[in-house]
């Protein structure tokens, strides 16, 4: 392990502008977790949810994961009914030497980074000079820089499930040289 910090993240379930508010589910892994260096493999959080509610519109949050060069990552989020969500994909840059490409972005750590299909930040070709990345972002398989980018919105997928059982985030650096918790 790299080492490891306090993590929080948030599932906002509803719509804001729904009939009532929006639940807020809040998860702080104690001591958080260290991101195996180089490792596909990476590691998982799971969190059971005791509450039986139907999903109406899902955004996630980080609120701090910190890492040296966030094109290293992928961040995947699982729910109780077995579907997943690709939220961060080895984020695209240029840099100079190595030309452009996926896992080439620098820019460190996600701190209060909602990930949510109504937004229209792109991750993926942000570049590593808006890090540290805070706000509102895309998944990254809505981003229109695919060839066939998801028409209907990576977390909408969740909408009309419901919220019991087992959530898991799976978080993995894929490469050398950079760490994170």
């Amino acid at each position: 392990l790299l080492g490891t910090s306090t993590t929080t993240f948030d599932l906002r379930l509803g719509k804001a502008s729904g009939t009532g508010s929006p639940v807020l589910f809040t998860r702080t892994i104690p001591g958080g977790l260290g991101i195996p260096e180089d490792s596909p493999t990476g590691i998982t959080d799971t969190w059971n949810l005791t509450s039986d509610l139907q999903i109406a519109d899902l955004d996630f949050r980080l609120d701090s994961l910190t890492h040296t060069a966030v094109g290293d990552l992928t961040v995947a989020l699982k729910g109780p009914t077995g579907f997943g969500a690709d939220l961060v994909y080895r984020p695209y840059d240029c840099i100079s030497g190595y030309g452009c490409d996926l896992g080439l972005n620098a820019g460190d750590s996600f701190l209060n980074t909602r990930f949510d299909d109504a937004s229209s930040q792109d991750l993926l070709v942000a570049g590593a000079t808006q890090a540290p990345f805070t706000g509102s972002w895309m998944p990254v398989f809505n981003s229109p820089e695919w060839d066939a980018p998801d028409p209907t919105g990576q977390l909408s997928h969740f909408n009309g499930t419901g919220t019991q059982g087992p959530w898991k985030v799976f978080v993995a650096d894929n490469a050398l040289f950079d760490t994170g918790a």
